[in-house]
């Protein structure tokens, strides 16, 4: 029994601090902050799902055309974060180069968790 008591006690030094780096990385990618810079990117269905943009037939009749490829790739600050429970995070966000969406709206809103892991939005780097 003696021979285990070393490896258990350097595993029991070692077990929080990989869990401490785990639990880091883990609120770096979930918790959005404002001044976060994140990119738009092609939904995975035909529309977006978790970016609210206005809906369809109010963009082609603002704009002309129905053509979500103009928001492609743009940059976008996040300007405010709303906690809306249970890891679920509503940000506000503001196009970081270009001064309106589709060339009329300023901000639109975004469920961050679930935009993120359908990848229509990623961190910009």
């Amino acid at each position: 029994m003696r021979f285990l008591q070393k490896p258990l006690l350097v595993l029991l030094l070692i077990l929080p601090l990989s869990f401490a780096q785990a639990e880091k990385i883990f609120s770096d990618n979930t918790v959005p902050k404002v001044g976060d810079v994140v990119v738009v990117n092609s939904p995975s269905s035909e529309h977006f799902q978790h970016i609210y943009f206005p809906e369809p037939d109010v963009i082609q009749k603002k704009t002309g055309s129905l053509d979500y490829k103009q928001v492609f790739g743009i940059e976008a600050k996040i300007t405010k974060v709303e906690s809306r429970g249970n890891g679920v995070f509503v940000v506000t966000l503001k196009p970081l180069y270009s001064k309106k969406f589709f060339g009329h709206w300023r901000t639109v809103q975004a469920n961050y968790s679930q935009a993120m892991e359908s990848g229509e939005l990623n961190i910009s780097y």
